[in-house]
């Protein structure tokens, strides 16, 4: 092995290693790492080519990269990397390129300058050892003096522990998530227990950190390895939606994963069981289950408070509900349906409701006549929805606030969590939750917790759409267990039945096959379409015109706030990313992008919110657009479709297409490819049926205008399917719920029932 000049070699082949500075990133891939760039070698008059794989790189980043010079045919000369560390520039240009790289806080392209400028190749030297020297660049106070010190001390503290790290094979994009989560403590908490990996940072899978602690020497039969693999296989249930597991279904799954005989996961569960991590119990037909603590905590505050808050109800206002009922129909010469009139009559009566229909049932009209009936100059009403988008619909259709679940209850992350809680309850004679069920087991515990005996819970949704991303079915559950009032709504009223969307929503919740339209005026009319393409390429084209022409021309939408492209795919040419370039190549036309981590920003963009935070009421899912990036390589957004507020995002996600998973606003296209496993897929088929498509059939032989014979038969038969996949989630919420004790809690931490 020998170290580069500037120059590459006459023959290629040789392993060398090379030092200097990435200038730009050429193409890298998200998923694989797989990277381009332009790399100027120390020393070197020019740029060159550099391949191999970085998961995240940065322009201005000094690295070492070891690897062979190659020729390709049609790129020419490259320099194709196995291996990469970070080091610190040498050079003044590659020293002012690594600070305004945006690595280190405070520091931005144009302070950068102004610190070479001052202390040229000497500038890393005077931060390390000299940084009161830093008052003397223009520009610099006494404050911001301090503030580069501590960011440098920072990065220097980080840049020790990505080396070790790195050492043992954490990547970089990993590592630098590590590290700041940890600081100075990272290399010694991951040398104690290396698979705190799974819980410190989120995408690294169990494999890659098995790998790890075998480097580090932990054996196949170590307890920390079999715990950490039962815990990880438990959470693969519950990423499921599970709320616990079948013993016997886990010991496979662990088994499968960590190849231990049986005896040694039998008794790394029982130290499991020991360390409270998590609990078992059996089923009344004496199957085994495991949950996990916090998820058995969960489902038994649920089925308690639910309990309490049916024994404690009173009615929300004075009068016979019908006698209310009937004053209002007078006053506003109304007539509601039957089945709206029971619900209202429920719903006076107090305790714990639940009015579910799909969608043109009538749900928002019985919100704001609720509100108007339960109205006292005494009354306390809190209107809150799982996300906030659901918070700022409600909010327009009740024309009062609304806010989402957590913004409710307080939630601090700072003070340890929620500030209402059963010790501080929300001041409320009525709560009523839009989107119901949307909340997932441990939110819904929380809000459950906060709210007073005697008051009022209204849980409206349609139990037929999809679930909450997190583990639980709590909707369903509540209404299976037959604890309390339900209504069904299920007359479509005369202005939803003009729509496709909403019928054909119906039609699928019945079972039956749903209608397309067939003629020329159908087509004319109608608010959803089945476009068929028999190419991936044919695919992305139709999105195109959709997106940027037919659907704002035909519906008078806006093609990036209004319109939405759903794809169940990640990678290739129909994945959420190729899509995602299409469509900002297609819809932006700014010509001052931000590169950053291999991807393009401009102002201009639609970006989505990939984590909680809750400080600003912004939540994963969010969409807003990227309003200006400043010198820093800040993208901020100026609009965030439900909060309009100004929110920074340090790394945004383009959203003009998203995953299936995520439920999107306005006028979504669907891309349905018909090879998709329907027991894997089921959600996206599910809400195809509630929007507009765009149907992808990769197969010519089968066009959906000409099904075979007995071909509608089989699809519906799949209907059943797909619900039952759609919705079937392991919980014993509603067994729970039917032995539920609303009496004095004993025996439990946080005054949770005994379960026996």
């Amino acid at each position: 092995m020998s170290v580069s000049s500037p120059t590459p070699p006459a023959s290629p082949g040789e392993v060398e290693i090379i030092t200097g500075v990435v200038e730009r990133i050429i193409f890298h891939s998200q998923e694989s790492g797989y990277t381009v760039v332009r790399f100027v070698p120390d020393g070197a008059p020019a740029e060159i080519v550099a391949v191999g794989l970085i998961p995240a790189p940065t322009p201005g980043e000094a690295l070492r990269l070891t690897g062979k010079w190659m020729v390709n045919r049609t790129h020419g000369r490259q320099f194709e990397f196995t291996d990469h560390a970070p080091v610190l520039p040498a050079t003044a240009t590659g020293i002012e390129k690594y600070l305004g790289s945006g690595l280190i806080k405070g520091i931005g392209p144009v302070m950068a300058k102004r610190l070479v400028a001052a202390f040229g190749d000497k500038t890393l030297e005077v931060l390390d050892d000299q940084p009161e020297r830093l008052r003397e660049v223009a520009g610099v106070g006494p404050k911001r003096a301090a503030d580069i010190q501590e960011a440098w001390t920072r990065q220097t503290a980080l840049r020790e522990t990505m080396v070790f790290l790195q050492g043992i094979g954490v990547s970089v994009t990993y590592a630098a998530r590590l590290a700041r989560l940890h600081g100075r403590d990272t290399a010694r908490l991951v040398r104690q227990d290396p698979y705190r990996l799974l819980l410190d940072v989120r995408g690294l899978g169990f494999k890659t950190v098995d790998k790890i602690a075998a480097q580090m020497g932990i054996a196949a039969d170590s307890p920390v390895r079999l715990r950490a693999g039962l815990e990880h296989a438990i959470e693969r249930f519950t990423h499921e939606g599970h709320v616990f597991a079948p013993l016997g279904d886990l010991l496979e799954e662990a088994d499968h994963l960590l190849g231990a005989p049986r005896e040694a996961l039998e008794e790394a569960l029982t130290m499991l069981v020991a360390e409270q991590r998590i609990v078992i119990e059996a089923e009344p037909s004496g199957r085994r289950i495991v949950y996990p603590l916090h998820l058995l905590r969960a489902e038994e505050e649920v089925a308690f408070r639910i309990a309490q808050l049916m024994a404690a109800r009173r009615a929300l206002a004075a009068g016979e509900p019908d006698a209310r009922l009937r004053r209002f129909e007078e006053e506003f010469k109304f007539r509601f349906a039957e089945q709206q009139r029971k619900a209202l009559i429920t719903a006076l009566q107090g305790g714990v409701v639940v009015i579910t229909g799909g969608p043109g049932t009538g749900k928002t009209t019985l919100l704001r006549a609720l509100l108007r009936m339960s109205e006292s100059p005494q009354s306390q009403v809190v209107l809150c929805s799982p996300t906030g988008r659901a918070a700022k619909r409600m909010s327009q259709s009740a024309r009062r606030p609304a806010a989402t679940v957590h913004r409710v209850l307080q939630y601090r992350p700072d003070k340890g969590g929620f500030t209402r809680n059963a010790s501080h309850p929300l001041a409320a004679d009525l709560v009523i939750v839009d989107e119901a069920s949307m909340l997932d087991l441990p939110l819904a515990a929380h809000l459950l917790a906060a709210i007073p005996a005697g008051c009022a819970l209204v849980l409206i949704g349609d139990v037929d759409q999809l679930p909450a991303v997190g583990p639980g079915n709590v909707l369903r559950d509540i209404i299976d267990s037959g604890r309390v009032p339900v209504v069904r709504l299920r007359e479509i009223f005369r202005q939803a039945q003009r729509s496709l969307i909403v019928t054909n929503a119906h039609c699928v919740n019945a079972g039956e096959f749903p209608h397309l339209p067939q003629s020329e005026e159908e087509r004319t009319s109608s608010d959803m379409f089945f476009i068929e393409r028999h190419e991936p390429g044919e695919v992305v084209e139709t999105i195109k015109a959709l997106v940027q022409e037919r659907i704002p021309t035909r519906f008078g939408l806006d093609s990036v706030n209004d319109v939405q492209v759903i794809t169940p795919m990640r990678r290739g040419v129909l994945g959420v990313t190729s899509l995602n370039a299409e469509l900002q190549a297609l819809l932006n036309r700014d010509s001052h992008p931000l590169m950053r981590s291999g991807r393009l920003w401009k102002r201009g963009d639609k970006v989505m919110q990939v984590s909680n935070n809750y400080d600003r009421d912004v939540y994963n899912g969010d969409l807003g657009i990227i309003v200006n990036i400043d010198a820093e390589g800040k993208a901020w957004t100026g609009r965030v479709f439900h909060v309009g507020a100004m929110n920074s995002y340090r790394d945004p996600r383009t959203a003009l297409a998203e995953m299936a998973r995520v439920a999107a606003p306005g006028t979504p296209i669907v891309v349905v490819d018909e090879q998709l496993d329907p027991t894997k897929d089921h959600g996206l088929f599910h809400r195809a049926m509630f929007r507009l498509v765009t149907f992808y059939d990769p197969d010519p032989r089968c066009p959906i205008e000409h099904l075979p014979a007995g071909a509608e038969a089989v699809t519906q038969d799949q209907l059943g399917v797909f619900f039952y996949c759609l919705t079937f989630r392991m919980s014993g919420l509603t067994f729970r719920m039917s032995g539920a004790d609303p009496g004095p809690t004993r025996g439990r931490p946080g005054g949770r029932p005994d379960s026996g």
